[in-house]
């Protein structure tokens, strides 16, 4: 953040309920503007960028689904969609991305993923608990910038108008393995607490007719297809790779619940 100004989701990261969440960034941005033309721009990312020897399954992972469903008829799914650019002229907030958003406008559905991959290679430091607050955090962004769509650069936006919105987390089986009993009860009253806060705040928001809030894992013989960068783009290369990037794409079709309903975490 540059000249002392406050970020929109400054003093967010430990908070589990979304009307929270939302007083604090009022607080924090109570003049929201933007002039930012990828605010909430639903984009398709490919690209890895530089080819490096970093270990970054998530990212293979998101830009392998878009390359594989874009040209395919399981369209609409769009990465590193643009969340909070500009507002409150902060530079701290352009890199805020949801990983995927899948967008039916047909009948108003917007879907925000948060992606976690945890295993040998990547022992990620972050909790189940973590992942929950942060797709809270960002389904709370939107809410906030639909809120002030009339202050910022939204009025072209369709997501704006969406009816139903879907917060997902989408894991590894061993990203929620990985909790010690400790780690796990706190999962769950986060889990229950976010999905508590969500059952009415649709209500007050004209034309929107659900917000809900789902953990899933995906199949444990789910691997992905490329370990490296260069693998990844050699994978993208091959003239069948739709075919087997399917994989992919059966992996998110295939994914299981671990909430059968609130606050119902299933066994491990």
């Amino acid at each position: 953040m540059m000249g002392g100004e406050s970020g929109l989701l400054d003093d967010t990261e430990k908070l589990d309920d979304i009307a929270a969440i939302l007083c604090q960034m009022e607080k924090n941005c109570p003049y929201p503007s933007s002039n930012s033309e990828k605010l909430w721009r639903l984009r398709h990312k490919k690209d890895i960028g530089t080819v490096s020897n970093t270990y970054r399954p998530e990212m293979w992972l998101e830009r392998g689904l878009i390359r594989t469903t874009c040209d395919s008829d399981m369209t609409g799914w769009y990465n590193q969609v643009p969340v909070a650019s500009g507002i409150c002229g902060s530079d701290g907030n352009k890199h805020r991305c949801v990983d995927l958003a899948e967008w039916t406008e047909k009948n108003g559905r917007l879907t925000l993923v948060e992606l976690k991959w945890h295993d040998n290679k990547r022992l990620s430091g972050e909790t189940p608990a973590d992942a929950v607050r942060q797709i809270l955090r960002y389904g709370a962004v939107y809410l906030f910038c639909r809120m002030h769509k009339d202050k910022l650069p939204l009025n072209r936006r369709p997501v704006m108008a969406a009816r139903n919105i879907k917060l997902q987390v989408v894991a590894t089986n061993s990203f929620y393995d990985k909790c010690e009993p400790e780690g796990y009860q706190k999962f769950k009253e986060t889990l229950n607490n976010a999905q508590m806060s969500l059952k009415s705040i649709h209500e007050e928001f004209e034309g929107l007719d659900s917000i809900t809030l789902s953990v899933f894992a995906f199949p444990r013989d789910f691997n992905l297809p490329f370990k490296s960068d260069q693998e990844f783009r050699d994978f993208f290369k091959r003239p069948n790779f739709k075919e087997a990037g399917q994989k992919i794409i059966d992996a998110f079709i295939n994914k299981r619940s671990l909430a059968s309903s609130v606050g119902e975490v299933a066994n491990k």
